[in-house]
């Protein structure tokens, strides 16, 4: 099976870099190190753009520089994001969907997108919901987060295909109108909503 930007293999968590040289991050509880290229087929891409390449000269508060540009003012607050985001990269367990709430300008879609940017750059960076479930559901399988940005109504449906989704599922779907082949699509996913 292959994965989107985060697999577990021989033990290790594999983080897909995007770039044209396929290469990855290998995480282990010693070390992390840049391979140059992914060592069995691990990955699959839809949407995803290139991540910069890690540098181990960072600062010793770098990720307290990352929160300070949101509006995040609690102690609390923070360290429950850092717990979040760390999650993030972690495959294949159920995560905790990022709900976001507040006035117009609280910079909801902001969080959202570095988040987006930091864990899985792509196109487009946050999503709309649609009617069509179909469309959620492809959605879901062509990102490893999927963020949904001012949402305001929402579909009867989207609730159960939320829970679903981060706590993994299986869907399938006609490939063609004239055929009886189905496309299936199995995701363990990240999942986070905005509105006011």
């Amino acid at each position: 099976p292959l994965s989107i930007r985060v697999a577990w293999h021989d033990g290790s968590i594999y983080y897909d870099l995007s770039n044209d040289k396929w290469q990855c991050l290998k995480i282990s509880k010693q070390i992390w190190e840049v391979l140059s290229h992914t060592p069995s087929p691990l990955f699959v891409r839809f949407n995803q753009t290139p991540q910069a390449k890690p540098d181990r000269k960072f600062e010793p508060n770098i990720f307290d520089k990352f929160l300070e540009l949101t509006n995040l003012k609690q102690d609390q607050d923070r360290i429950l994001l850092k717990v979040y985001i760390i999650s993030l990269f972690i495959p294949d367990i159920p995560h905790a969907m990022l709900i976001l709430h507040g006035e117009k300008g609280s910079a909801k879609s902001t969080l959202q997108t570095l988040i987006k940017l930091l864990v899985d750059p792509g196109k487009p960076t946050l999503l709309t919901v649609h009617n069509d479930r179909t469309e959620f559901v492809q959605q879901l399988a062509h990102n490893h987060i999927a963020y949904y940005d001012n949402v305001k109504n929402t579909p009867g449906w989207l609730s159960d295909e939320a829970c679903k989704a981060v706590t993994g599922i299986g869907q399938t779907k006609r490939k063609l109108y004239s055929d009886d082949d189905d496309i299936v699509y199995e995701y363990k996913r990240c999942l986070g909503f905005n509105g006011i």
